[in-house]
């Protein structure tokens, strides 16, 4: 037996140490898997030290080339023996970075310019505040709207809304007394299927749980609809009440749309006409200075731009800057009605408390962020705790690009670039 144990462990062994050092120089540098252990890339990507998401890295995705705005990226630990950190990358330097209300700029010399995110293009880039499935109901709590259906069957509004520094202005005396009567509870349009409070920075994350929480009040939200119309309707109306204004879009069964904007000549635009007893995918907000509407997968049918005020101080309404006036969604349909099985509001990831701040950064600087803007050590809090001489990230500390979740095996996915 001993010269055929000889002829098999000398035939193993040399399989064993190559495939070892191939698997050895494939981690250290092809790919290698991270855990996330912080939460400051949720609802993106869940951290904890024990049983946070497993990312797989491709350490090669940056060799000789850098990474594009908003793309997720591994930065090495600012600490030694640290997790290494799973962010999103902002600019490389020089430059100049301003988070400036929520949004995001970027200088290069000149002036400040708007990075700009697209629905379609950056789909984890907006973050679920509330969500109802008519096949799934159980998945989230459902405490934001006005009732608890299986499905929301919507009836004809017979109105048409404009915009306007009063809300009420539309609204006949009696409906405009009904709805100051009912204030705080139910700050909502007669007809309409409406947010009964304001959007704040809280989201859901992967499990239907609410984090976050928070009184910051983004302004750039929007909603995602699925619905099916009534023969006989006309017409489909999506409001986003902002600061007590109305910015009304309308969208007709044809395919003409309209979007009402105060002191404005209405924004026209054409679009697939809507057929009815069939379900169909839209959405609309607001992103980035931009009113955006889209249905399906079509490409944007509007997307224009107009700057929405943000500061909270005296309404134009004459009432004050209370957080239920922040910014509210409605949906109506006019002529008939139909019924929505699916709805998602969400907000934009960037969203920014803290007062206006810009950030220099010199040559092979970087500047990333974690989603989770409420809580998340990134390059707005971690440029100084490196050393005197490192007041920022720099190139050399990028690792490579997450390319997908691949533990736990209930949450494998792969990401989005």
């Amino acid at each position: 037996m001993r010269p055929r144990l000889r002829q098999i462990l000398w035939g193993v062994l040399p399989t064993v140490f190559w495939a070892c050092l191939c698997f050895q120089l494939i981690r250290l540098h092809l790919c290698e898997r991270y855990l996330v252990a912080s939460g400051s890339m949720e609802p993106t990507i869940h951290g904890d030290p024990h049983g946070g998401d497993r990312v797989l890295v491709d350490k090669t995705a940056f060799w000789g080339q850098a990474p594009r705005a908003f793309e997720l990226v591994v930065v090495e630990a600012p600490r030694p023996g640290a997790h290494h950190l799973v962010k999103r990358f902002v600019a490389e330097g020089p430059c100049r970075v301003s988070l400036a209300e929520g949004d995001l700029f970027i200088g290069r010399g000149g002036g400040l310019e708007r990075l700009v995110k697209y629905p379609g293009e950056h789909p984890d880039m907006s973050v679920t505040a509330y969500l109802f499935v008519a096949s799934d109901r159980g998945a989230q709590k459902l405490d934001w709207l006005h009732s608890d259906p299986e499905r929301w069957s919507l009836g004809p509004l017979g109105l048409h809304l404009h915009p306007c520094q009063d809300p009420e202005l539309p609204l006949s005396a009696d409906a405009q007394e009904s709805r100051r009567s009912r204030r705080p509870q139910d700050d909502f349009l007669p007809g309409f299927l409406s947010l009964d409070r304001a959007v704040d920075v809280s989201f859901l994350n992967r499990m239907g749980h609410r984090l976050a929480r928070g009184r910051s009040y983004p302004r750039d939200i929007g909603m995602e609809l699925s619905l099916e119309l009534e023969a006989g309707c006309s017409e489909l109306v999506l409001v986003i009440e902002h600061r007590g204004v109305y910015y009304p879009l309308h969208y007709s069964v044809e395919g003409s749309g309209r979007l009402m904007i105060p002191d404005q000549p209405a924004v026209t635009f054409a679009g697939p006409a809507l057929k009815f007893d069939r379900v169909f995918d839209l959405s609309y907000g607001f992103l980035d200075g931009r009113f955006f509407f889209r249905i399906g997968e079509s490409p944007l049918l509007l997307h224009h731009p107009y700057p929405l005020p943000t500061d909270f101080g005296r309404l134009r309404t004459g009432h004050a800057g209370e957080p239920r006036f922040a910014n509210l969604l409605h949906v109506g349909l006019v002529g008939a009605g139909g019924t929505i099985s699916r709805m998602r509001i969400f907000h934009d990831l960037h969203y920014q408390p803290d007062p206006d701040r810009v950030f220099e950064l010199g040559p092979d600087e970087i500047f990333v962020l974690g989603d989770n803007s409420l809580e998340s050590s990134d390059s707005r809090d971690l440029s100084g705790i490196r050393d005197a001489a490192r007041i920022h990230f720099v190139r050399n500390d990028l690792i490579g690009r997450p390319i997908a979740v691949i533990g736990p095996w209930s949450e494998i996915r792969w990401l989005s670039h």
